[in-house]
């Protein structure tokens, strides 16, 4: 902030006012994934008004835009790297709640995995950032032969 980096500043003050704007409602952000997923909103949001001010050939504020999403970008990597949808612990996760529901004789299909996934209690209940991805591993271990067993 004392470098006075003005893209940076803005996109900081728009996340925080994001975070203090949910903190006011029922879903506050309180995990790395939600914040995860609150940054790519706004630079889905960058990508958006981009096009636009290039349609309307105001250069000058695409240039301001583009450099604020960089800075998104930055941010999402750096969630990204703390782990925040780290791959690996979403398909370990997902294993053990094949694993329990083997061992209690439950039933074993795409569709139970993924609702005990994101049951209330259940490892994903929190962290809505990641259902696709819980869902895309779910479909790719049924898809496996070696899980077919």
């Amino acid at each position: 902030m004392r470098s006075k980096d003005a893209p940076s500043l803005s996109v900081l003050r728009a996340v925080l006012a994001d975070i203090t704007n949910s903190s006011k409602t029922a879903s506050p952000i309180t995990t790395d994934p939600q914040l995860l997923r609150l940054v790519r909103k706004r630079a889905s949001a960058s990508e958006a008004s981009i096009e636009h001010f290039k349609l309307a050939k105001r250069d000058d504020l695409a240039e301001k835009e583009a450099r604020e999403l960089r800075v998104l970008e930055r941010y999402m990597e750096s969630l990204e790297g703390q782990g925040a949808t780290n791959k690996d612990d979403v398909r370990k996760k997902v294993e053990e709640v094949v694993a329990a529901l083997k061992a209690d004789g439950k039933e074993v299909s795409k569709g139970s995995v993924i609702q005990n996934c994101m049951r209330k209690g259940g490892p994903f209940d929190t962290t809505q950032d990641d259902k696709g991805q819980v869902a895309k591993i779910v479909n790719k271990m049924f898809s496996e032969p070696a899980s077919q067993s």
